[in-house]
């Protein structure tokens, strides 16, 4: 299951930084992996975590971007499908 996926990849200190990510369109790796505040080994973990859950995408040798695969976008807006299909 997709969700269950997602939750495995999470622990709530990469919470901001995906936040960031999601407002500001791009991010350097690095910028990503410092916000955590987690150590580096940690950190590049939660980031590979986040990419196998497709939330997030590595575009560039060191710049990630967010991903919204529909079941994580439905879920942050459950309106919107119902609203286009009217």
């Amino acid at each position: 299951m997709q969700i269950g996926k997602c939750y495995a990849a999470g622990i709530p200190q990469v919470a901001p930084p995906l936040l960031a990510l999601l407002i500001q369109g791009s991010l350097p790796k690095t910028e990503f992996e410092m916000f955590t505040g987690l150590d580096a080994k940690l950190a590049g973990e939660q980031v590979r975590k986040r990419i196998t859950a497709e939330l997030i995408a590595q575009v560039q040798l060191d710049v990630l971007e967010p991903r919204l695969p529909m079941w994580f976008a439905s879920g942050l807006m459950l309106n919107l499908l119902d609203a286009a299909s009217s």
